[in-house]
């Protein structure tokens, strides 16, 4: 996995060679999630919600976060993530885009033995291909500061593979899947909104 991570992070040094891209990084999503962490002889799960955005504020500079809660099961009280950061894009062509991005992390997870809070840095980078008209895939990684074996993704190292599905110009079926190395499972599906983009996909086809 470590140098899947370090490939991925060196991607952005490509990106400067931009082009007009097809690929937009001004959206916001609902998602419904569910979250396996396996530790040794015990499995926790939990189900829950999140919202998600990116906001373009230049040419190739886009401001992201998201906020997710979620129930683990046998635990009375919710656990809660954010994340706030900063990121450049590139094209390479009209249909693939490299991205790296730095900010933070909040979480304050409760697992049934008592709260644990961090507020890590991460830094994170990857690439976004539009297939065909209508289909998006996606491929990232993160490394952040927090500790490694610290419960319920707060590890050190992850790597999502999505993509979009498109339902009209501008609302697709958002589809991914997280594995972090502190053997934390996330599946996440929801409906992503690309809120300034135009035309119709009947017409580039």
């Amino acid at each position: 996995m470590k140098r899947i991570i370090a490939w991925i992070l060196l991607l952005p040094s490509a990106a400067m060679a931009q082009e007009t891209s097809q690929v937009s990084y001004d959206y916001f999503d609902f998602d419904y999630f569910r979250i396996d962490w396996d530790a040794g002889s015990t499995e926790i799960d939990g189900t829950g919600w999140a919202g998600r955005f990116s906001v373009g504020i230049r040419e190739h500079v886009y401001l992201g976060g998201e906020y997710r809660t979620w129930d683990s099961d046998g635990v009375a009280d919710r656990s809660t993530f954010k994340r706030i950061g900063i990121g450049v894009h590139g094209g390479l062509g009209q249909r693939l885009s490299i991205f790296g991005e730095v900010g933070f992390k909040s979480l304050d997870l409760d697992l049934g033995t008592g709260n644990v809070e961090d507020d890590p840095g991460y830094i994170g980078a990857g690439v976004r291909w539009q297939v065909a008209d209508g289909y998006e895939l996606r491929l990232g990684a993160d490394f952040s500061e927090a500790g490694k074996g610290t419960p319920a993704g707060v590890g050190e190292t992850s790597v999502t593979v999505g993509g979009d599905i498109y339902l009209t110009d501008t609302a697709a079926l958002s589809v991914e899947v997280n594995e972090n190395d502190d053997n934390t499972t996330t599946f996440m599906l929801g409906l992503r909104f690309y809120h300034k983009k135009s035309g119709d996909l009947r017409q580039r086809r």
